[in-house]
């Protein structure tokens, strides 16, 4: 009777995990997905801020190829404010680059932990079917790296 109980409570400890784990796996996947849109926002962003400076430095050339052609001097304080206006484009394309990055980063990181959660989670269904502690046991392991990818993920 003692055994049956044992296992019994080894059972009861395999379930709560396969919910604690089914917890984290769904925390990473709903973090992954909103991660991944931002990346997608700020790689547009960068994308628009990129094509605006292009066509701020194309009507800066085109004033000054046009002032050559017509030996009239384009007028400075114009192509000072264009020039301005491409250097400010230009930096916020930066920026959103980096903040895509950052995103790309933490998005990896995300899935990592997903997969390890998943994995974690199979293994937790063959440790009840085949009665080993072992295959228990690996798959805690699993989910404690994902735990690691999470949180680097989150942070």
């Amino acid at each position: 009777m003692a055994q049956k109980n044992s296992f019994f409570e080894w059972q009861n400890s395999i379930a709560i995990t396969t919910a604690i784990v089914a917890v984290l796996a769904a925390t990473a996947s709903f973090r992954a997905s909103s991660t991944s849109s931002s990346l997608l926002l700020e790689k547009n962003n960068a994308n628009n801020y990129q094509s605006k400076a292009n066509k701020e430095w194309n009507t800066y050339l085109a004033n000054d190829i046009t002032g050559r052609a017509l030996k009239h001097p384009p007028d400075q304080f114009i192509q000072q404010t264009l020039k301005t206006k491409v250097e400010e484009l230009e930096r916020q394309a930066d920026k959103a680059t980096v903040k895509a990055n950052a995103y790309f980063e933490n998005n990896t990181h995300l899935t990592t932990a997903g997969t390890f959660f998943e994995i974690a989670i199979a293994l937790l269904a063959m440790a009840t079917l085949v009665k080993k502690k072992m295959v228990w046991l690996f798959s805690l392991a699993l989910a404690a790296a994902g735990l690691y990818f999470l949180l680097s993920g989150v942070i």
